[in-house]
């Protein structure tokens, strides 16, 4: 059965902007994504079991993330300093329409190339941005508080990490959009590369950081069998709830885990972080997305 979300209240179908960026809960239960309306382009939030279709309050806003149990939704909003982090708790709040103006959790000044969609943990007191040069994270502490700044990190090009504020971030890295968390909030996975440009002209790799070893560098994932990153663009990881399973899809045939075969690229790489495993799910497949248990991956096939 096919069910369409991008509904107005009344129901009648939505217009999407052609880059339309979307989010879902765990459970599937809730739904964020972005709509053009006339007086611009609005994140909406689509709650499938209590048939109700709601925007957030302001205009401008974009790229939005959601917890795992639907509640906490995180997203850009267009402000006249720069690009805010807003976040806002629609099962705590009674507002029937519009949902309330969103607490604003950090904004980066002056322009910004692109909007990264933030990733956050089951309950949303764990909440990960890509600025474009770090990855950050914010924390709260009660359900009712405030998400403050946890801490930052960016690989810079040795492989090191820097715990700087933004303002002495390597400017040669970029982090990429594409970054998810561990139920708990504590495992991060992030794509990142050299460049001016996302990712050009040097390839972007994957990385995973945890906030149980802060003292420990970002991991490279996507490695090559001496252990590098590998020299094409790996990309879209995802973690599962226990962060015991990585997916991420790959164009890199140098990895490891090629081998001695011969995939199709782009293909799509399962790590076993426990085993300390890893093997090529299918090939000729992009942005894959892996279940909170592990035991399904849906991605988009490129065969035809």
């Amino acid at each position: 059965m096919v069910e369409l979300v991008s509904v107005d209240p009344e129901g009648s179908s939505q217009l999407l902007p052609a880059d339309v960026a979307q989010a879902v809960s765990d459970t599937g239960g809730v739904a964020a994504y972005e709509a053009s309306t006339p007086d611009g382009r609005r994140v909406w939030i689509r709650d499938r079991v209590n048939d109700t279709s709601r925007p957030v309050a302001e205009i401008d806003s974009a790229a939005p993330g959601i917890s795992g149990n639907g509640c906490v939704v995180a997203y850009s909003a267009q402000r006249e300093l720069g690009i805010a982090l807003t976040v806002v708790d629609r099962c705590v709040t009674t507002v029937p329409d519009v949902l309330p103006v969103g607490t604003v959790v950090d904004v980066l000044e002056g322009q910004v190339a692109r909007l990264s969609a933030p990733a956050l943990s089951f309950d949303g007191s764990t909440i990960v941005w890509s600025t474009g040069t770090e990855i950050r994270g914010y924390v709260r502490t009660a359900p009712d508080g405030a998400h403050e700044l946890s801490g930052a990190f960016a690989p810079v090009s040795d492989g090191a990490v820097s715990d700087a504020p933004a303002s002495d971030a390597t400017p040669a890295i970029v982090t990429g959009s594409d970054v998810d968390v561990s139920a708990d909030g504590t495992t991060v996975v992030f794509v990142a590369g050299p460049g001016e440009a996302p990712y050009a002209p040097a390839p972007a790799n994957v990385y995973l950081w945890s906030s149980l070893t802060p003292d420990v560098d970002p991991e490279v994932v996507s490695t090559t069998p001496s252990g590098e990153p590998g020299l094409a663009d790996s990309m879209s990881p995802t973690i599962t709830a226990d962060a015991s399973f990585v997916v991420f899809e790959s164009a890199s045939l140098d990895l490891a885990v090629v081998g001695e075969a011969t995939p199709i690229v782009p293909f799509v790489v399962g790590v076993d972080r426990t085993a300390g495993t890893a093997r090529i799910l299918v090939d000729d497949a992009t942005r894959p997305t892996v279940s909170a248990d592990g035991n399904h991956v849906v991605y988009l096939s490129l065969i035809h």
